[in-house]
């Protein structure tokens, strides 16, 4: 278990054609990962994460005062633009075809869980 980084494969892709580049990475991990990790898994599984390459979503770093040791306000104004959702509802509908495809169908009973935290 030790000699693993857990994300054991990944693919970059486009999420349309025409694209320069890939914009979004599906990452697979051999272990059910839940809850950022925090939450043991309850059996055997897999986990595929969809990542938006270039978001264009901005977030801010606000200081709190001139204290260095105080911590800033962060907000990652995750997927506050439309374009940012488009690129992950593609990337998710990726997922499925990846997943139903041999060998991964022959393992794969359900879909568990699909979370975006915000």
């Amino acid at each position: 278990m030790l000699t693993s980084n857990i994300g054991e494969a990944a693919a970059m892709v486009h999420s349309r054609d025409g694209l320069a580049a890939r914009d979004i990475e599906l990452f697979f991990a051999p272990v059910l990962f839940l809850d950022e990790g925090l939450t043991p898994p309850s059996g055997h599984g897999f986990s595929i994460a969809v990542v938006c390459l270039q978001p264009r979503s901005v977030g801010k770093l606000t200081l709190r005062s001139s204290d260095p040791l105080e911590y800033p306000d962060i907000d990652p104004a995750f997927v506050t633009d439309p374009e940012d959702l488009r690129v992950l509802v593609k990337g998710v509908e990726q997922m499925r075809r990846v997943v139903a495809s041999a060998p991964l169908r022959d393992i794969a009973e359900r879909e568990r869980a699909l979370a975006m935290k915000t």
